[in-house]
């Protein structure tokens, strides 16, 4: 009796340490994976904080996509991402990133992101599935051409009430491979990067009206400055007045030429001229010497008219295209001088 007690007693004692051993060695792996978790969690949100500081200095659209696609990646695991933007005005989509770290996916179809993207621009709702993607897709009328992704999360990228595009990461590999903080993680990074591109939208305006009110700050003053040298010294300071209206407008040449005439025809006669490139750079100049006006039917039509015409040379008619090739002239404006002549 005794002995069969101790045996008792032993095995009562190496069944508790046994349980007790178990239990240590659950909590230490609860430990270490929840550990895991929290490394995990905290790289990604310092890949964010990376990312949202980033942002904040960025100022074209080009800049902010490539980011995306380097920093998403420290991220996220995926196959393909891809940065879709939405025009309301044309209703049109573009992709302005599109990456596949391992390479094209065989049997698999960008267009899949096309078809998520347009749901999404109107649904405006995130997407996160695991498993059975096409499946999901199918019963929200979206077309899935090639193979399913094995789990897929897309997002909409908004400002305000808009949607003005979106991010979609697909994995081809792993199911279960996305959870509701990768959701969270994404939807941030998708407010991050609306904002960013509303500002360098708004950058870019901006830089658009400075430089509209530069250019016609220098216009206005280049302008009365050529008039005021006509005005003073005649026609004798051609040459001054056509350099004033260089600074004012830029160009690579200007001309003026007078219309002359000769027994039945008139021509356009080049009496002055401005080059930016200086004399070694100047065109064949016996083709501005004599310009038949019956050369240029549309040029003198227009001057008559409306006492201007603008031309690009890869889109003008002949026999003015002619012209404006053999002078290396890409585009040109002309103004009319009336006078008394028919033509101006």
């Amino acid at each position: 009796r005794l002995l069969v007690e101790e045996v008792a007693s032993q095995l009562e004692l190496a069944l508790e340490n046994a349980q007790l051993y178990a239990e240590v060695q659950q909590e230490l792996g609860e430990r270490v994976r929840a550990e895991q978790e929290v490394n995990r969690r905290n790289q990604e949100l310092s890949a964010l904080n990376q990312m949202s500081q980033q942002m904040s200095k960025l100022a074209s659209h080009e800049e902010i996509y490539n980011e995306i696609a380097a920093m998403l990646g420290q991220v996220f695991e995926f196959d393909r991402l891809t940065v879709a933007t939405f025009d309301a005005k044309t209703d049109s989509l573009s992709f302005p990133a599109v990456v596949e770290p391992q390479g094209e996916i065989a049997g698999s179809s960008r267009a899949l992101a096309k078809n998520l993207t347009l749901w999404l621009v109107h649904a405006g709702e995130s997407v996160l599935v695991d498993k059975d993607v096409k499946t999901y897709l199918t019963a929200r009328s979206i077309e899935v051409p090639g193979i399913e992704p094995k789990s897929l999360l897309a997002v909409p990228m908004s400002t305000g009430e808009a949607v003005i595009g979106t991010i979609v990461l697909e994995n081809y590999r792993q199911t279960t491979n996305y959870t509701s903080t990768h959701l969270d993680l994404l939807s941030t990074v998708a407010t991050q990067v609306a904002i960013a591109l509303e500002n360098a939208s708004l950058f870019e305006e901006i830089r658009t009206a400075l430089e509209a009110i530069e250019n016609r700050e220098r216009y206005q003053a280049n302008v009365a400055r050529s008039v005021a040298i006509l005005t003073e010294y005649g026609t004798r300071s051609m040459g001054d007045m056509l350099s004033a209206l260089a600074d004012a407008a830029l160009p690579g040449r200007i001309y003026f030429a007078q219309i002359k005439e000769e027994e039945h025809s008139q021509y356009w006669r080049s009496i002055a001229e401005w080059n930016k490139d200086g004399p070694s750079m100047r065109p064949e100049k016996s083709k501005t010497q004599h310009m038949a006006v019956a050369l240029f039917p549309n040029w003198s039509a227009a001057l008559k008219d409306k006492g201007w015409i603008s031309i690009v040379a890869s889109r003008a008619a002949e026999p003015e295209k002619d012209f404006l090739s053999s002078q290396g002239i890409k585009s040109t404006l002309l103004l009319a001088v009336t006078g008394k002549a028919s033509i101006p």
